[in-house]
């Protein structure tokens, strides 16, 4: 049965007039069958339509799905959030920010990072005036003239946290640079030419607000990245995120009370937990004296989970923050005396499908009644007291946050992003309905015991079941207490090894194939004396070399050397090409050019006897190469010249030509009339363009990214396996 299938029963309602601030019988509607399919029920209660109006289900997620089917989606099935968007958002970012002259800085545009449905996402280095640079994220509205994004709105219940470590930080760019202007004038060095003049620069004014650049990025990146190592995340390693993730719930609760003296709930913890006895101490204190503030953030999920450096606080491991507590963020301690009906209806919709709480989506709301007074709101949706009023429906308050981090700790535990419907299962241990049915099953049986218990209790349906923050923290002093098999330095060298790039793969070896039929055709062409390609075979066969290993340089033709100028030697002033050697000659000739050629690595059987050379026969030495002199005998040149290899002289091309002779009147059979131009001593060519890159390439490679080493060594591996049947395509070109 599809979403838009669902059954209805009509519960009929009287028509009159709605209230100011009463909610809508449709939005009561909409909120219900959303509850419903989200649950995975097949039947919902409406009140007063006969059936669901179509446009409605355009308002409905999940609407297409079938109702009831479980489905589980893990992090490596979630689409690239970091895919380039549309250029007219750095095209914005650049106009609006960086093309600007501000007063004591200068921005720097690196990319977009993300877009929502209000406002995009920019990575930027800001350069201030003592050159300093400081990387910070700016999220802007995309359309300034609505109110749909109000940066006031985006900043401040961070700034609520202000100095806190587990929640982002605002930073006041402003502030800064005025900061280091006294710096300077302090050291002596505030001129007027290294201030650089320009507007003030205002955030809110510009419709953006400033946050802190996290380096490693969300929740999502990091699974994701684990999936691709395929790595197992230690004990330790989970405990030290769960950690993080308390405090970030801490400070939400406390940093803002009057009771923490203007400071974060971590500056007292820090010095707290130094002894474990003070630590209790100090828990049962604020148990009783702190106030607790209960400040409710429904968009608390894996993708606004980020993970910074900060070896200051956090040596072995990144910091994990809350971020985005914005738009979706409410006082609570106000607002269970403030709100109207629609507002609190309001608060019962889907931020995000994959992080909800049981307040937005228990079939409780179901039995809730519309066009209620305030004091009846009061009584079923609001306090402290959890005893009274609604069990579940619409029971905001800091145990909201505290099952929606578990929901954020249980995807890092089990590797799933989501997973629908939702339905709640009997705790193993108490039988008290909880979302963590996950953790009960043996798949996950080697993650810590305490951990997962831990965990699938702060995922009770009921918000009075739910462990507090303090006994959170008194879990945490305790597993800390126990200690773990690995020291400290284990959970660096992890994150390390799972942040780092890896090296390049090398190649397995491969036994080489068999001759083939082409192959084995041209072996046989040398026994026949053909010259050119024999030349072009043998250096094929010695560039060969072990198979996916990077090809020898390739082969260049003799006339196409470069010969330095010392050793050049003056060639005779011969008007046509050498004659083809005759007798003997010849039989000594090939003989010697089959002795100097590296070995193929078949075998090559001549179909001729190859002449006989008779003892004391001179060698031949072409005409071309002949000194100056005559009737010249091995004796007199020395006893190596019997043994000097003549594959030089055997790899010039077919079509011979004198060096007074040039190519183009060789080729057309016209002989040149201009003089040859005399070469000026000591002059040397310059590098070819080829050389000089691959040097450079060799020299900049052990310090290029992973991915370009990988790809030269591919491209390497691709070039070999060019040659057609071990030759490469350029043996065959005369």
């Amino acid at each position: 049965m599809k979403g838009k299938e669902i059954r209805t029963t009509t519960i009929p309602l009287v028509p009159r007039p709605t209230q100011s601030g009463e909610c809508h019988f449709g939005l009561r509607n909409l909120q219900a069958i959303q509850g419903a399919l989200l649950r995975g029920d097949e039947h919902v209660d409406i009140l007063g339509w006969p059936y669901i109006p179509p446009p409605m289900w355009d308002h409905v997620e999940r609407a297409e799905d079938t109702i009831g089917k479980e489905e589980v989606t893990p992090f490596t099935a979630i689409q690239n959030l970091n895919a380039p968007s549309h250029p007219w958002f750095s095209q914005d970012a650049r106009n609006k920010i960086e093309n600007k002259r501000w007063h004591g800085m200068k921005f720097k545009f690196i990319k977009v990072l993300a877009r929502g449905g209000h406002g995009y996402v920019t990575l930027w280095d800001v350069v201030f005036d003592d050159k300093s640079v400081r990387r910070v994220v700016i999220k802007r509205a995309i359309d300034p003239l609505t109110n749909a994004f109000d940066p006031r709105k985006e900043s401040e219940f961070h700034l609520r946290y202000d100095g806190a470590q587990h929640t982002t930080q605002v930073i006041d760019l402003h502030r800064e640079a005025v900061a280091k202007h006294t710096r300077m004038i302090r050291s002596g060095i505030f001129t007027a030419n290294a201030i650089r003049h320009g507007k003030q620069w205002n955030a809110e004014a510009e419709k953006c607000v400033v946050f802190e650049y996290m380096k490693f990025g969300d929740m999502v990146n990091i699974m994701q990245t684990v999936a691709a190592r395929n790595a197992q995340i230690p004990d330790q390693v989970l405990w030290g995120i769960w950690e993080c993730l308390v405090l970030g719930l801490a400070t939400i609760a406390y940093t803002p009370s009057n009771s923490s003296s203007n400071s974060s709930f971590e500056t007292w913890w820090k010095w707290a937990q130094s002894d474990k006895k003070e630590a209790l101490t100090f828990l049962d204190r604020v148990e009783r004296e702190w106030q607790i503030e209960h400040d409710v953030h429904l968009d608390l999920e894996v993708l606004n989970v980020l993970a910074g450096h900060d070896p200051a606080t956090h040596p072995y491991q990144p910091i994990f923050k809350l971020h985005d507590l914005g738009a979706w963020s409410f006082k609570m301690d106000e607002a269970w005396e403030s709100q109207d009906e629609t507002q609190i209806w309001v608060m019962r919709g889907p931020v995000k499908l994959h992080g909800m709480a049981p307040e937005q989506f228990s079939k409780e709301w179901d039995k809730m009644s519309i066009s209620m007074d305030k004091p009846s709101l009061r009584r079923f949706y609001g306090g402290e007291d959890l005893k009274r009023g609604n069990r579940v429906a619409g029971r905001f308050g800091m145990w909201t946050n505290i099952f929606l981090v578990a929901r954020v700790m249980e995807s890092i535990m089990t590797g799933v992003f989501s997973k629908f419907p939702y339905q709640a299962v009997a705790h193993d241990r108490t039988n008290k309905p909880t979302y963590g049915g996950m953790l009960q099953t043996p798949e996950y049986d080697h993650i810590d015991f305490e951990l997962r218990e831990t965990v699938r209790r702060c995922l009770y349906e009921k918000p009075k079941d739910r462990p507090s923050i303090t006994q959170l923290l008194r879990n945490l002093l305790g597993r800390k207490e126990q200690g773990f098999n690995d020291r400290p330095d284990f959970v660096d060298k992890w994150w390390k090894a799972l942040f780092e790039p890896q090296g390049p793969m090398p190649l397995p070896l491969e036994t080489p194939p068999p001759a083939g039929p082409v192959k084995q055709a041209v072996v046989d062409s040398v026994a026949k004396g053909g010259v050119a390609i024999a030349s072009h075979m043998a250096q094929a066969a010695g560039n060969q070399g072990a198979p996916n290993q990077p090809p020898a340089p390739p082969y260049v033709l003799p006339h196409l050397r470069h010969v330095p100028f010392d050793q050049r030697r003056a060639q005779p002033n011969a008007k046509e090409p050498p004659a083809q050697p005759q007798g003997q000659y010849q039989g000594q000739y090939q003989a010697q050019r089959q002795v100097h050629w590296p070995r193929a690595q078949h075998q090559v059987q001549p179909q001729a006897r190859q002449p006989q050379v008779q003892p004391g026969a001179q060698p031949y030495v072409p005409p071309h190469l002949r000194r100056g002199q005559h009737n010249v005998t091995p004796s007199a040149l020395g006893e190596d010249l019997a043994d000097i290899s003549l594959k030089r002289a055997t790899q010039i091309s077919s079509t011979k030509v004198a060096p007074d002779i040039s190519p183009k009147s060789a080729k057309s059979g016209r002989v040149s009339k201009k003089p040859q131009k005399t070469k000026k001593a000591g002059h040397k060519a310059p590098p070819r363009k080829h050389d000089v890159i691959a040097e450079y390439v060799e020299e900049a490679l052990p310090d290029m990214p992973v991915a370009f080493r990988n790809l030269l060594t591919r491209s390497k591996c691709l070039e070999s396996q060019l040659e057609k049947e071990g030759f490469p395509v350029y043996s065959f070109v005369n």
